[in-house]
C-alpha cells in the first residue's frame, strides 16, 4: 500500500513533481513506477540506490551457483550484485 503525501498549504511533497497526461492503457505501469519511487523516497532509500528486476538477479544468481564456490561465498557474491561492492565477508558474521 502505497502512502500518498498529501499536499496543502505549506505541505510539500519529499520530492519535485508535474502533471502529465498519460494514455490510458499505460497508466497502470505508470502508476507502479510512481508508487515504487514514493515509497522508496517515503521509506529513505536514495533515488540512486536501485535494486536490479527480479530476472536479472535470477540469472545472477543461476550464474552463481554454477560456480564452485562455498556456500558462504556464494551468498557474499549474491550480495554484491544486489546491493554494489560494499558487502564484505565481515557483513555476514
Amino acid at each position: 500500500m502505497t502512502v500518498k503525501p498529501l499536499g496543502g498549504r505549506g505541505k510539500k511533497a519529499p520530492y519535485e513533481s508535474i502533471t502529465m497526461r498519460v494514455p490510458l492503457p499505460l497508466l497502470p505501469q505508470i502508476e507502479k513506477i510512481v508508487d515504487n519511487y514514493r515509497n522508496e523516497v517515503i521509506a529513505g532509500i536514495p533515488a540512486t540506490q536501485k535494486l536490479m528486476d527480479r530476472d536479472d538477479v535470477i540469472q545472477e544468481a543461476k550464474k552463481i551457483l554454477k560456480g564452485t564456490r562455498s556456500p558462504k561465498q556464494s551468498v557474499l557474491k549474491l550480495l554484491q550484485v544486489l546491493y554494489g561492492d560494499d558487502v564484505t565477508e565481515d557483513s555476514l558474521k
